[in-house]
C-alpha cells in the first residue's frame, strides 16, 4: 500500500506542474516571439496554443482524479483504517479539518477555477491577455500550494512562513522549468516537422 501511495502522489504531483509550465511558455516565450515574427507564425502558434489547451484539460481531469485518489490513501493512513471504511463522512469530515485537508480543498478551489478559464480559453478564437495572466497566476498559485501539503507546514512562526516560502518557489521554480521546456520542445519539433527535409539540421 505503502509503494501504491508513493506512486499516486507522484504522478499527481508530476501532473499538477504541467498547468504552469503550459502558461510560462505560452504567456512568457512563445506569443512574444510569434509576434516578434509577424503574422503567419503568429497563425501557426495560434494553432499550437490551441493544441496546449485541449491538452491542459485532459491534464486537470487527471490532476482532479489523482488528487482524490491521494486525498483517499492518506485518509485511509490517517485514520488507520482500510480504504473500503475510510470513505465515510465522520472519517472524511475529520481529514477535511486537518491542515492536510484544508490545503487539499483549497487545492480543489484553485483547480476548478483554471479549469474554467481553460474552458474559456478553448472558445475562444483570440484569448485576451488578461485571460491568459489569470490562468498562468492560478496555475502558479496551484502549483506553490503544494507547499502547504509538505514537511514545510510544520514549523511554526517566521520558520514556517521561511520553509513554505522555500518550498513554493522550489516548485514554482521546478514547474516553470520542466514544463516550459517540454512544451517547447513539442513547439520545436512541430516547426521541424514542417520544413523542407534541406533545411533540417
Amino acid at each position: 500500500m505503502a509503494e501504491f501511495t508513493i506512486a499516486v502522489r507522484f504522478l499527481h504531483l508530476a501532473a499538477s506542474l504541467l498547468p504552469l509550465g503550459i502558461f510560462a511558455f505560452i504567456c512568457l516565450i512563445g506569443r512574444p516571439a510569434a509576434a516578434k515574427a509577424g503574422p503567419p507564425a503568429q497563425a501557426d502558434f495560434a494553432e499550437f496554443e490551441r493544441s496546449q489547451w485541449r491538452l491542459l484539460v485532459g491534464c486537470l481531469v487527471f490532476i482532479f482524479v489523482s488528487g482524490l485518489g491521494a486525498f483517499i490513501l492518506q485518509a485511509a493512513a490517517m485514520s488507520g483504517r482500510a480504504l473500503a471504511q475510510t470513505l465515510t463522512l465522520e472519517t472524511i469530515g475529520a481529514v477535511l479539518a486537518t491542515q492536510y485537508g484544508k490545503a487539499w480543498l483549497l487545492r480543489e478551489v484553485l483547480l476548478i477555477l483554471l479549469a474554467g478559464v481553460t474552458m474559456l480559453l478553448l472558445r475562444r478564437q483570440r484569448p485576451s491577455p488578461l485571460l491568459l495572466d489569470a490562468g498562468f497566476a492560478l496555475a502558479a498559485a496551484f502549483v506553490g500550494t503544494i507547499a502547504l501539503t509538505g514537511h514545510a507546514a510544520a514549523g511554526e512562526g517566521a520558520l514556517l512562513i521561511l520553509q513554505l516560502g522555500a518550498d513554493a518557489l522550489h516548485l514554482l521554480a521546478a514547474g516553470t522549468w520542466l514544463g516550459r521546456s517540454s512544451r517547447l520542445l513539442c513547439c520545436l519539433n512541430g516547426v521541424t516537422a514542417t520544413m523542407p527535409f534541406g533545411q533540417q539540421s
